[in-house]
């Protein structure tokens, strides 16, 4: 998102700086297949609906948007909220979360980890799935 777009001589220019801020983006990202960008005036408001509208077209064509999500998913994230609120560092083992999943009916390993994975999609945890070593 390009700021302060009132701040510039014509809409050209503007247009201009967004083509050669998309391309740089993509330089840097080229695995994200839907990269724009956008230009807003924070003392006008303009481009703002415009940025809105395309935030929530994207959201709505999310593929996992209309997945079912089975009803213990949120649930763990609940009980790994709590737990997490009395820890000085909220960080836990794998081990740590396998205990606290088995109290929501996680009883195999591959269970647990696609709703670690959907957890970690959603932002509630930090789930290094990719990576056994980290896991």
């Amino acid at each position: 998102v390009g700021t302060h777009s009132e701040s510039f001589e014509s809409r050209e220019e503007v247009e201009v700086r967004l083509v050669a801020l998309k391309a740089r983006y993509h330089a840097l990202f080229p695995d994200f297949s839907s990269l724009d960008a956008f230009a807003v005036s924070s003392a006008t408001r303009d481009g703002v609906s415009n940025l809105q509208h395309h935030i929530e077209e994207m959201i709505l064509s999310h593929p996992t948007l209309n997945t079912p999500v089975p009803r213990s998913y949120p649930v763990l994230s609940e009980i790994l909220r709590d737990f997490a609120s009395n820890l000085d560092v909220p960080v836990i083992s794998r081990e740590q979360l396998s205990r606290l999943a088995l109290s929501v009916g996680f009883e195999q390993p591959k269970a647990l980890n696609s709703a670690a994975k959907w957890l970690h999609e959603m932002g509630d945890i930090l789930y290094f799935y990719k990576y056994p070593n980290l896991r």
